[in-house]
């Protein structure tokens, strides 16, 4: 009998010191769950960077002048960015420094390469790191959810009755906050611009001293790409950047983005000062 009592003493013990542990545990952390760090903040936390990039982007900070977007004009411009256009890019990390919409140099492709931001994520096109695979899944950035893969996600209509009508212009077929995002391991592979890192680096943008805006864009700029990858690498039916079926499109969603007629033109384009003709496209 005492045997027993002593037994039961000890794991009574044992049981009060796991709890006691737990405790400990959920003060030390304020009671949140942790998560793992994003693909893209590992890299940029951890990448080494070098005296050749530094000078670049002490360079770049040099060269820097702020610009201003003038929403009201004395005459109206013919094409006028709608409300959504705005929205898209909102949450999006990159947009705290970069404009909205963010593709300006390239006079040729820029206003095509501004639509995809409407649908697809910076990160998606600008984060290829070496030997790393990254999965892509349709995300919602108001709610950092993952979203299931579906026909109704993609902006291309299919049957006329998908088309709205012109009395119903201003009702949108797609959400600009949902886009195609990259995810390494299950998680979400870029952060937001909520997130704190986010809100340090704009802080010290525009707080901080000369070295520190220096060091901090080289930082952000290490696990990205400065320029993105050719239309082809998503617009072909052999091995395409992304798994288009995966994200939901149907067979002939899939079919018109792989042999996308606007690709396929500016394919036959290699050299930048190289001329484009209209009737070109007719070919």
């Amino acid at each position: 009998m005492a045997l027993e009592q002593s037994q039961k003493m000890i794991k009574k013990g044992s049981n009060m010191r796991k709890l006691v542990f737990m405790i400990l545990c959920f003060c030390l952390l304020g009671g949140t769950t942790v998560h793992a760090e994003s693909y893209y903040l590992q890299a940029a936390k951890s990448i080494e960077i070098s005296a050749e990039k530094l000078q670049k982007s002490r360079d770049k900070v040099k060269e820097h002048k702020d610009i201003k977007v003038l929403d009201e004009l004395e005459i109206p411009p013919f094409h006028k960015r709608d409300e959504w256009e705005k929205d898209s890019l909102s949450k999006t990390f990159c947009t705290g420094c970069h404009l909205s919409p963010p593709h300006t140099k390239n006079l040729r492709s820029r206003a095509f390469l501004n639509m995809h931001t409407e649908f697809i994520a910076c990160e998606t096109c600008h984060m290829r790191p070496e030997n790393v695979t990254f999965t892509y899944q349709w995300l919602d950035y108001r709610t950092k959810q993952v979203l299931t893969p579906s026909v109704a996600l993609f902006r291309q209509a299919i049957n006329k009755d998908d088309i709205p009508k012109r009395a119903e212009e201003k009702v949108r077929k797609t959400d600009v906050m949902d886009k195609i995002a990259p995810f390494y391991k299950n998680e979400m592979a870029l952060i937001l611009r909520d997130h704190d890192f986010a809100k340090e680096s704009l802080n010290i943008w525009k707080e901080g001293g000369f070295e520190d805006k220096v060091t901090r864009r080289a930082k952000i700029h290490a696990p990205l790409k400065e320029k993105g990858p050719e239309c082809k690498v998503c617009h072909q039916t052999e091995e395409p950047l992304l798994d288009l079926k995966a994200l939901g499109a149907n067979k002939k969603q899939v079919k018109r983005m792989q042999t996308h007629i606007i690709p396929q033109f500016f394919k036959r384009y290699t050299e930048d000062d190289q001329k484009i003709r209209i009737n070109s496209l007719l070919k």
